[in-house]
């Protein structure tokens, strides 16, 4: 995934908390807790903040090479599906 393409996923991301805030729908976001400070602005969830985007990448890479390749397929299922549900094994979600 290119670091264009994550950053655009990242920024949806936290566009979807900001407007679900505003709006009061829910107060999750794929299974954490939205924390806001003073002025409304999402909490990393991950301590200490100032790390908070390394260890994501941290994780995402240590992830990437674990995912399954997609039922009938040779490509990871990232590359096939927009989404997963959490379990073992992951899950495709169905839209």
């Amino acid at each position: 995934m290119t670091p264009k393409r994550l950053f655009r996923l990242a920024f949806l991301a936290l566009s979807l908390v900001l407007l679900q805030s505003a709006t009061g729908f829910s107060e999750l976001l794929r299974y954490h807790n939205v924390v806001l400070d003073e002025q409304n602005k999402l909490l990393p969830w991950s301590t200490p903040a100032a790390n908070a985007y390394d260890q994501y990448l941290h994780q995402l890479w240590q992830y990437l090479p674990t995912v399954p390749n997609g039922p009938s397929s040779s490509l990871p299922m990232y590359f096939l599906y927009c989404g997963f549900s959490p379990g073992t094994p992951i899950v495709p979600d169905s839209y």
